[in-house]
């Protein structure tokens, strides 16, 4: 199962940034507004901040 597991995270790892190129590009198609692209710095920081309250929502 090792190997499967480091499979899934390159394949992470290599698309997260596309799917992120790709949710700011719609986002901004359908808004036209230049502010769009503070969800590159917005969506990486909401996650991480999720990683860090996830543990004290588990308790």
């Amino acid at each position: 199962m090792i190997i499967i597991d480091s499979v899934m995270t390159g394949i992470f790892l290599f698309a997260y940034p596309l799917y992120l190129l790709f949710l700011v590009w719609l986002v901004f198609f359908f808004v036209k507004s230049w502010f769009v692209l503070l969800l590159f710095l917005f969506l990486p920081f909401s996650a991480w901040s999720y990683i860090q309250l996830k543990p004290q929502l588990d308790k």
